[in-house]
């Protein structure tokens, strides 16, 4: 018998997971209709992986895919342990990226429409509630324009570019970007389309923890 529907703050986003070949840096840059987003979906820890869980978000899954991690497995394993031990699985999206390359997702069926995932060297692109897969495709494009900029910037421009291209429907409230090798986390909310990064490298708001301050992305 179905589980039904899981508990939990809905956190529809699109999401770019990546690595560095360069550098070996991982990072994660995610943005949402919700709010504080930066406190679910990321989890990135250096030289191990990078971690997305979406859609209906359960931050224990993120602690145990890093755990899998640490264990080695690689990453479409770890896809396949998440799956295996939760019930609601087919409301969920997962993306794993781990420190050798390997990268792996899943979009569960009940992940309402337009929702899918593209799997690549070094990076996935992933969403859902979007305005349709050229969101995904524009994302790809702003990411690979140019490999040598330092990964903050190109995550910041790939969620920019599908903020651009339509996002999700009703649009965007909040972004999170979360990189090695400390994986400091920092969110911006009321991120609408249109919206600029300030000097500071995000959009003028407030940030998500009193304290927190938005960096600037090298470049």
């Amino acid at each position: 018998m179905s589980p039904g529907r899981p508990p939990g703050v809905e956190f529809h986003t699109f999401t770019v997971l990546a690595r560095c070949p360069r550098t070996g840096r991982l990072g994660v840059a995610t943005a949402t209709c919700s709010l504080a987003v930066g406190a679910r979906v990321p989890h990135v820890r250096a030289a191990l992986g990078a971690v997305a869980i979406m859609a209906i978000a359960d931050a224990r899954l993120g602690y145990m895919a890093l755990r899998l991690l640490e264990l080695g497995h690689k990453a479409p394993a770890v896809i396949e342990e998440l799956v295996k031990g939760d019930p609601y699985a087919e409301y969920r999206q997962l993306g794993v990226i781990d420190a050798d390359g390997f990268a792996a997702a899943r979009t569960g069926k009940m992940n309402r429409d337009w929702a899918g995932h593209h799997v690549r060297d070094d990076y996935i692109v992933l969403g859902n509630v979007l305005t349709g897969e050229h969101v995904l495709d524009a994302m790809e494009k702003a990411f690979t324009a140019d490999p040598a900029e330092d990964l903050e910037e190109r995550l910041l421009r790939t969620i920019e570019a599908g903020r651009d291209a339509g996002g999700q429907h009703g649009g965007q409230q909040s972004a999170s970007t979360s990189t090695g090798p400390r994986s400091r986390t920092t969110t911006c909310v009321r991120w609408t389309r249109g919206c600029r990064r300030s000097a500071t490298g995000w959009p003028p708001g407030r940030a998500e923890r009193p304290g927190s301050r938005p960096r600037r992305a090298r470049g």
